[in-house]
């Protein structure tokens, strides 16, 4: 006799919701940086990520 497989709803099922949301890719131009409000850091080039309408070059910088 086969063993019944046990179902599982997608309610019971924890979904990990991550901090921001990628929405820009910043290219790199000469002599122009974007600089994060959190963390000071200067990028040329990367994702950011938006919270309440704000940028953050990171996931870290959007929890911190």
């Amino acid at each position: 006799m086969k063993k019944v497989a046990k179902k599982t709803s997608m309610d019971e099922k924890s979904v990990k919701v991550l901090p921001g949301k990628p929405v820009k890719l910043v290219v790199a131009t000469k002599n122009d940086f974007w600089s994060c409000p959190r963390c000071n850091t200067k990028r040329s080039s990367g994702m950011l990520f938006q919270d309440k309408g704000i940028d953050y070059c990171s996931r870290k910088c959007v929890v911190g």
